[in-house]
């Protein structure tokens, strides 16, 4: 048997077929969905930035995001915004 396998305890088998059988998938199939963004051998550049970035860098990209767009763009009118208009 494999060495990694062994270091799992029977409960945790049974946990994780149990999960895998409720998720409708495979176990296999189940264990990579439960890896960052469902893949086994992600680069960090192909992450998300969200998920790399320190809170300055994403502070930063959101400002650079915001300043990229026009200026003179018009408003939402404010009756636009009342509770009543958003259902």
């Amino acid at each position: 048997m494999n060495k990694t396998l062994e270091q799992i305890s029977p409960e945790t088998i049974e946990l994780i077929e149990s999960q895998a059988k409720l998720a409708g998938l495979s176990i296999d199939d189940y264990l990579k969905s439960l890896m960052p963004n469902g893949k086994e051998n992600e680069n960090v550049e192909d992450r998300l930035l969200y998920e790399t970035a320190t809170p300055q860098e994403l502070a930063n990209a959101i400002s650079k995001w915001a300043k990229s767009h026009s200026s003179d763009a018009p408003a939402i009118p404010l009756e636009s915004l009342r509770r009543e208009e958003l259902y």
